[in-house]
């Protein structure tokens, strides 16, 4: 019994290990990640701006902007499309920040701001960060 138990005890401690350190992995710039915002508790998600070594400058989708190290994000999968996107341009987006693209056409751009009319009839302000071209 005592064998058992050490071993639970020896599962448990690996999976909290393995839920709190980030992914080994090769950040890029223009990689979507998740950050812990000033070294908190709470990750949230952004696109990688700037890379020198472990040294990384995140743009989240909130606004917010930090400078971080890669030790403290992880990556979501993806990248950004960093070539030019202009009104009228096919593009799919992440309708409201989430994980699946969705796609539409690019009706107004100003700057990295766009209003995306998606497919389905949704229509949506975002950031140019958050769409691929199709």
């Amino acid at each position: 019994m005592k064998t058992r138990r050490s071993n639970i005890l020896i599962f448990v401690l690996v999976c909290i290990v393995c839920a709190a350190v980030p992914a080994m992995a090769d950040f890029e710039v223009n990689d979507r990640v998740e950050c812990r915002w000033k070294n908190g508790s709470t990750w949230y998600p952004g696109v990688i701006a700037e890379k020198t070594g472990k040294q990384i400058f995140i743009h989240y989708n909130d606004g917010d902007k930090e400078h971080t190290t890669t030790n403290k994000c992880r990556k979501i999968g993806g990248h950004v499309y960093s070539g030019e996107l202009e009104k009228g341009s096919a593009v799919s987006c992440y309708w409201k920040g989430g994980n699946k693209l969705y796609p539409g056409v690019i009706k107004e751009k100003t700057g990295t701001q766009v209003f995306i009319h998606y497919n389905d009839g949704d229509k949506e302000h975002t950031t140019i960060d958050k769409c691929v071209p199709r």
